[in-house]
């Protein structure tokens, strides 16, 4: 080693601290819209259904269902269960070709956060966790075309809470949604029709099935039929009438 490089280095390692510091600096000034933007729908990601709070329901069982809109902090439990009932829950989920791991990973979640909230706040769709004592349990959505007054709805439960009302309540409580907030007419649910829980919840919940969609859904790597079950406003409501 010369005598110039034990004299040079210290200037180049100054000259390194100083320029990373600057790269640093600039990042964060030119990120600082971007920051403050995703900040900001973190802490009002429960309000941004546009005012228009999901009561909480209790379920047969006495258990407590919330509907919220989901958060980055949610994205371990997602992952955990999601991978966990893989077996029950792919089979009927919309594929897009890749792994099932990989689909579930943080940036995943954190992305479907962000379309979440977007979403909500435009009306087009309302994607809620199904909540149970501040944890999530599973996630049902509302796809609206509000200019023709229709919806769709999906979802699935962690298989830890079914058969015990959880799942019929939060759809229940989505639906209710729907009709008296939303104002719209019918709300449609393509079911799988080796689906046997969601076809008892659906039942329960007075949809009539209108008959089936041939190839509609792209599943597990392959094409499957559907039954197009509907739910109309009047129907509904005359259930609730008949029932109180």
């Amino acid at each position: 080693m010369s005598a110039d490089d034990v004299i040079e280095s210290p200037g180049r390692a100054r000259r390194a601290q100083r320029l990373a510091a600057t790269t640093v600096a600039m990042a964060a000034y030119y990120t600082r819209p971007i920051r403050r933007t995703v900040g900001d729908l973190r802490h009002r990601s429960d309000r941004i259904v546009l005012n228009r709070a999901v009561p909480n329901r209790t379920g047969p069982d006495g258990i407590v269902v919330t509907l919220r809109m989901p958060r980055f902090a949610d994205g371990p439990d997602w992952r955990r269960i999601r991978l966990r009932d893989q077996a029950r829950i792919e089979s009927f989920w919309v594929s897009d070709g890749g792994d099932w791991a990989r689909r579930h990973s943080d940036r995943v979640w954190a992305r479907h956060c962000l379309d979440a909230w977007s979403r909500a706040r435009t009306g087009t769709a309302y994607e809620w966790v199904v909540d149970i004592d501040g944890t999530l349990v599973g996630q049902c959505s509302l796809w609206v075309e509000a200019a023709d007054g229709r919806g769709e709805i999906g979802g699935w439960l962690s298989e830890q809470w079914g058969r015990r009302g959880v799942a019929t309540t939060a759809i229940g409580a989505m639906v209710d949604f729907a009709f008296a907030e939303l104002g719209l007419s019918r709300i449609v649910a393509p079911i799988d029709p080796a689906n046997e829980p969601m076809l008892r919840l659906i039942r329960r919940l007075d949809f009539v099935c209108e008959g089936t969609m041939t190839s509609y859904l792209a599943a597990a790597g392959r094409r499957r039929d559907c039954l197009l079950w509907a739910l109309t406003v009047d129907r509904w409501t005359g259930t609730a009438a008949t029932a109180e």
